[in-house]
């Protein structure tokens, strides 16, 4: 399993019902998941660099 950092961006939403109907999302990195516990998870970034540029205001998904 493996988890993706993102920024979400600009939010495009619908005027008249304020679905949020897509985002601008970057990528910023790629993590493995090397230990899965209930409230929490240990990965490792594939790519070292994305250490120093992620912050609480960034989103994860796993896949």
């Amino acid at each position: 399993m493996r988890v993706i950092f993102y920024d979400e961006g600009d939010v495009v939403k619908d005027p008249k019902t304020g679905e949020i109907l897509d985002s601008d999302s970057r990528e910023l990195g790629v993590a493995s998941i090397r230990k899965l516990l209930p409230k929490m998870s240990y990965a490792v970034p594939y790519n070292m660099d994305i250490v120093g540029k992620l912050n609480n205001t960034h989103k994860a998904i796993t896949k």
